[in-house]
C-alpha cells in the first residue's frame, strides 16, 4: 500500500471524525473536544468549538426546561468524496454531502458542497479551513475572520427563557 493511500485514508478519516464527534455531542447534548480534528489557531476553528458548545448547552437546556421538543434522532447523511489534492504537508478536499432533505439536520451539517483544506502537524492531519454554503457559516458559526468568546452559560439560560416567555 502506497503511503499516499494512508494518506488518503487519513484525511478521510479526519473528515469524516470530525462530523461524527460533532453529531455525538448534539445528541448527547454534551460537548465532546472536535479539536482533535482542527487547527485551533485559526479563527474559524475556534468558532467551531465555541458554536457547537453553545449549541449542546442550548438544546440540553431546552429540554431539561421542556421548552420545546428536541430532536434525538440522528439522520443519516453520506460523504462522497469529489476530489483530494495533497502537496506535501497540505491537503485539499472536496466532498459533497448528502442528505435526506426534509429532516431535521444539526446547523453543522451543510448538505451539498464542502471543501476541507488541511495541514498536517505532528504526523496528524487538521483541518485548517472549512468552506461551504455562506448561509450555512452564518447561521452556525458565525464568522472566520472575528474570533467569538467563549460561550456564558448564564446568559444562554437568560437568552433561552426570554425566548420561551418565561422571564
Amino acid at each position: 500500500m502506497s503511503p499516499n493511500n494512508n494518506e488518503l485514508r487519513a484525511i478521510k478519516s479526519t473528515i469524516e471524525g470530525f462530523y461524527d464527534t460533532q453529531y455525538r455531542a448534539y445528541l448527547q447534548m454534551e460537548y465532546i473536544d472536535i479539536t482533535p480534528y482542527l487547527d485551533i489557531s485559526k479563527i474559524q476553528n475556534h468558532n467551531k468549538v465555541v458554536a457547537l458548545k453553545t449549541l449542546v448547552f442550548r438544546r440540553k437546556y431546552m429540554d431539561e426546561k421542556k421548552y420545546c421538543y428536541i430532536e434525538k434522532r440522528r439522520f443519516p447523511y453520506e460523504i462522497h468524496y469529489k476530489d483530494i489534492e495533497i502537496d506535501g504537508d497540505k491537503a485539499r478536499a472536496v466532498i459533497d454531502l448528502e442528505i435526506k432533505v426534509k429532516e431535521a439536520y444539526p446547523p453543522f451539517i451543510s448538505y451539498g458542497e464542502n471543501i476541507f483544506e488541511l495541514e498536517k502537524q505532528e504526523g496528524r492531519w487538521k483541518i485548517t479551513r472549512h468552506i461551504y454554503n455562506e448561509w450555512d457559516l452564518k447561521a452556525y458559526e458565525l464568522y472566520t475572520d472575528k474570533k467569538l468568546p467563549e460561550p456564558d452559560y448564564e446568559q444562554i439560560k437568560e437568552q433561552i427563557d426570554k425566548e420561551f416567555g418565561v422571564k
